[in-house]
């Protein structure tokens, strides 16, 4: 395999990997313990992908948007259960100062 055809292929499985783990955190496919196991091979690809896509100043900017959005959900996935339990505790001071009809 030619080196450029490797450094296409690397790029191509790097940027398609945050997508995937987007789509898997939202829909409940992956869980939050899976990404916490996996979470230093996740840098390394990105690691790996980043170094090939910055020798393109396009492909790097779009490069870094998917790993950023990928850090995004993360951060908010890693959040959500601290979240629900405060929305559920907000929502039932909401019914108990609701006025009776």
């Amino acid at each position: 395999m030619s080196t450029e055809l490797h450094h296409s292929l690397i790029l191509k499985l790097s940027s398609r990997l945050p997508k995937s783990l987007c789509q898997g955190i939202r829909s409940k496919a992956i869980s939050q313990d899976c990404i916490n196991e996996k979470r230093d091979l996740f840098e390394q690809i990105y690691s790996a992908g980043a170094q090939i896509a910055h020798k393109d100043l396009s492909a790097f900017s779009e490069y870094e948007k998917l790993w950023q959005e990928w850090r995004y959900v993360d951060n908010e996935s890693a959040n959500r259960d601290e979240a629900a339990n405060e929305a559920r505790d907000n929502l039932s001071l909401l019914l108990n100062l609701r006025k009776p009809l």
